[in-house]
């Protein structure tokens, strides 16, 4: 009876399958600019695109490159280097593969475009994620299904694997104790690599304080505030020593290396309501960063910051300033870090704020109470501005942040 129920379950999950499938398929034109579609050997649980890219002359088309992993069944594992040939933004597309009615092209590539295979190498196991090193590619880190961190320069290895399946890494990174997931390389300092453990703990690496003849590196730095599986791990962009970990005790939590506290992040929040699967900065916004959830949401964490609303006087405190949570920012998509060009956000505010002599609507339409259009008058009034006009645009709407921002220590971050 048992084994009927589980044959039924089964039957019902794959025609579930089946049919998010081809939905997903009838969307793909309002989806994506391309697809392309190959079947690999085996599965892989991990892909990134590497840097490097080759525009050979006279063709339409760039070749890119990929890491891969196998998953396989009982086989020997490999890490795996692909390329594919993608098309310029100028190629030009053989009228006959037009198709009228889903208006789209289809068949560029037939046989050249497809995924090839380039490189190799023996793996211990099923590889759970690799990631390259920003500052040399040819480095690449492995999770593995055991407790080992492993770290391959594919430029040392023939292109085609030793038949007898040994797994021989440059470096075997110590000190989990189980298999996990997360992995990250520091964007700022070469070398220094995080690693994520179902085994609730976070290490640190620095690869390149290696002696040459050493193979197996112990991690230099455990960090171990999570009391669950934790999921992922990864640098801040711009900052060396901050980094995020989430994990499945529901918590985000932001840590300092500079800190000799490594069982004690700089901040820990509650940021869903069931486990907590991944993390990413904001490349845009060094203070913005998405979590992704088994809850089936998506979390936009400001780092605890609140808004500071009324005119500028931090220091005094005067009951014209409202100090209020920011649960969500929007940043402007062609924000340049660099010169702050741009530098305009929307906050959603956790409370609603009164409006008095100081503290005014932002981007309130003249009528107040109609429904704002794409032609709609606007006004921004805020510090040092008494009155800014402007149009309404669906795609953002601008406020001013100098100043508006305070920690949650009660540090002004002004720009």
């Amino acid at each position: 009876m048992a084994d009927k129920e589980a044959a039924f379950d089964d039957a019902v999950e794959e025609c579930v399958i089946n049919e998010e499938y081809k939905i997903w398929k009838k969307n793909t034109p309002f989806l994506y600019d391309l697809v392309m579609t190959h079947e690999l050997e085996w599965p892989s649980l991990t892909a990134q695109w590497l840097p490097d890219v080759t525009r050979p002359e006279g063709k339409d088309f760039s070749i890119h490159r990929l890491v891969l992993g196998t998953h396989t069944s009982d086989e020997q594992n490999h890490l795996v280097i692909a390329s594919v040939q993608l098309p310029n933004d100028d190629a030009q597309f053989d009228a006959s593969h037009y198709d009228s009615e889903k208006g789209e092209f289809g068949g560029f590539g037939s046989v050249s475009g497809k995924i090839e295979i380039e490189i190799k190498i023996s793996h211990e196991g099923e590889v759970n994620r690799a990631r390259y090193m920003p500052q040399n590619p040819c480095i690449i880190a492995t999770k593995t299904p055991s407790s080992d961190v492993l770290v391959f320069d594919y430029t040392k290895h023939p292109s085609k694997p030793d038949p007898s399946g040994e797994c021989n890494p440059d470096l075997r990174l110590c000190g989990h104790q189980k298999e996990g997931y997360g992995l990250s390389w520091n964007p700022n300092l070469s070398g220094h690599l995080l690693s994520a453990s179902d085994d609730h703990t976070i290490c640190l690496w620095d690869i390149s304080a290696v002696p040459k003849e050493g193979k197996v590196v112990d991690a230099t730095t455990i960090f171990m505030g999570h009391t669950a599986v934790v999921e992922d791990v990864s640098w801040h962009l711009l900052h060396e020593s901050l980094f995020g970990s989430v994990a499945d005790d529901h918590k985000l939590m932001i840590w300092d290396t500079r800190s000799n506290n490594t069982s004690k992040p700089s901040h820990s929040v509650d940021a869903h309501t069931a486990e907590v699967n991944c993390l990413s900065f904001n490349p845009y916004s060094e203070f913005i960063l998405a979590t992704g959830s088994a809850d089936k949401t998506v979390a936009f964490d400001p780092l605890k910051w609140r808004a500071v609303i009324g005119t500028n006087d931090l220091s005094r405190r005067r009951s014209h300033i409202r100090n209020t949570q920011v649960v969500a920012t929007i940043t402007r998509p062609d924000f340049i870090l660099e010169t702050f060009v741009n530098d305009i956000v929307l906050f959603r505010l956790r409370k609603a704020v009164s409006y008095n002599d100081f503290i005014q609507p932002i981007c309130l339409p003249f009528g107040v109470f109609q429904k704002l259009d794409q032609n709609t008058e606007c006004f921004i009034s805020g510090w040092r501005r008494t009155k800014e006009e402007g149009n309404y645009s669906l795609n953002s709407v601008d406020t001013y942040t100098p100043s508006w921002l305070l920690a949650e220590g009660g540090n002004p971050l002004t720009y």
